[in-house]
């Protein structure tokens, strides 16, 4: 099998993964039932046409899924050779022992996990403008070498495109499962076996068809923290505290400058949360392998300027460990008929802490930054023109530990790297910085009195 991304399968926004209008998947573009594209590796031309004629990007399209079938033909003569080489009976032996191997392995990481039921809550922000709140409620029972995974309580699905479907679901949950028991281990369907994850049908987690579901990349990360945010009760020295939420926005238009329409993506991925003994990321994928778009790439293929990709000074959850900062990446676009559709959160519930750690700030997007500014909803879609300036402004990753506790010299050396404002390093972390410029040191003899009276007033 061979998943990949599309630049666009149609539908009504540029990229296929509108919010805001979207009442059910037929809006999102095309869909194909299973379907051979090629016959015996020749390509089917009826089918191929048909996708052709329904994607705003045929030449991208078609090369990716091109890409695809040659990365499975590769796959499908190294699977022959190895067959050649061992005979089959021997081949499908060796790929059961490391299913069975990676399954008692996960089970046996699961059982150092006490016996218990762990609950946690969040939400995200909204499904759109003028929405409600949507919460993720978990509850995870862990029963000797199994866990169960159960979203009861989340909210109902969405009449826009803001739905995760079920395998989704159990995706990040899985994900989320396996970065705390066996993370160096083998990636099969014996990692998979011990979990069960269950939502309600008709909920977001596990909507009913015909839900859109375009965007739902989005909600992974929030569904992966829930499951981390319950197993903290259980396994404290193991999670983090929340990241700073990804933006994921994907626009289009016309490119004047090589006269053809485009579309792209943007991925702005900022900090990671704090670690029960060290601090967040910064700029780093959370919930998957992915990384930021390289300037140079983003401006060599479309029609923009990146204008700032800058880390956002006092944004980062104070704590004895410190979240990750959030990343601030502007946007000018050099295009007419411009359309965005913005995927974004926390803007209004903040990446939470843990263990006496602090939330991070909010996040925001912003249209043209400065005097007469525009504020963007982080699931909205929106026009644009030649010129126009997006800045996606992130929030900042949730801290670990009572900030008091954080060591003096860290707080400088984030003052010095302009992480943390000096007001910060006294407000938050009762720190007191003398000196100007880069000429700083830690005053100790008034950081002691500080912390002192902060301790004193909680």
């Amino acid at each position: 099998m061979n998943i990949l991304h599309h630049t666009d399968v149609g539908g009504q926004r540029p990229g296929s993964q509108g919010v805001e209008g979207i009442f059910d998947y037929f809006q999102e573009g095309l869909r194909i039932p299973p379907t051979r594209v090629w016959q015996e590796y020749r390509e089917q031309a009826g089918v191929v046409a048909i996708i052709a004629a329904n994607t705003r990007t045929p030449d991208k399209v078609l090369g990716d899924l091109r890409a695809q079938r040659s990365a499975l033909r590769v796959g499908e003569l190294r699977l022959q050779e190895l067959a050649a080489r061992y005979g089959r009976e021997v081949l499908l032996a060796a790929m059961d022992e490391v299913v069975a191997r990676t399954e008692a392995s996960m089970r046996a990481a699961i059982r150092k996990i006490p016996d218990g039921v762990y609950r946690f809550e969040d939400f995200m922000d909204d499904s759109g403008p003028g929405t409600e709140p949507l919460r993720v409620a978990v509850a995870v029972t862990v029963d000797g070498d199994s866990m169960v995974i159960d979203y009861e309580g989340s909210s109902p699905q969405t009449p826009s495109g803001m739905n995760s479907y079920i395998n989704y679901t159990r995706s990040y949950s899985y994900a989320a499962v396996k970065s705390l028991t066996d993370p160096l281990g083998p990636m099969n369907e014996g990692a998979l076996r011990p979990i069960s994850v269950k939502a309600p049908e008709g909920s977001f987690l596990n909507p009913r068809p015909p839900a859109g579901g375009g965007p739902r990349a989005i909600i992974c990360y929030r569904t992966f923290e829930s499951v981390l945010g319950a197993l903290a009760a259980a396994i404290p020295d193991r999670v983090t505290a929340a990241a700073s939420h990804m933006a994921n926005p994907t626009f289009g238009g016309w490119d004047r400058a090589r006269n053809r329409r485009f579309v792209a993506y943007e991925l702005v991925l900022s900090g990671t949360g704090a670690r029960a003994s060290k601090d967040g990321c910064e700029a780093m994928s959370w919930a998957f392998n992915a990384s930021n778009i390289p300037v140079e790439a983003q401006e060599a293929n479309q029609p923009l300027i990146v204008e700032r990709f800058e880390l956002i000074g006092d944004s980062a959850g104070a704590g004895k460990f410190r979240g990750g900062c959030g990343i601030r990446r502007d946007l000018r676009f050099l295009a007419d008929e411009g359309k965005l559709t913005n995927l974004s959160d926390r803007h209004k519930f903040a990446p939470y802490g843990l263990g006496g750690g602090r939330s991070g700030k909010l996040g925001r997007t912003v249209l043209n930054p400065g005097p007469g500014e525009q504020i963007v909803h982080g699931k909205q879609s929106r026009e644009f023109v030649y010129g126009d300036v997006i800045s996606f402004q992130q929030s900042g990753a949730g801290g670990y530990g009572d900030p008091l506790e954080r060591e003096p010299r860290r707080v400088l050396e984030d003052v010095l790297d302009d992480y943390v404002s000096i007001e910060a390093a006294r407000g938050a972390y009762g720190v007191v910085i003398a000196g100007t410029g880069d000429d700083l040191s830690v005053d100790a003899e008034a950081t002691s009195r500080l912390r002192g009276t902060m301790r004193a007033a909680r």
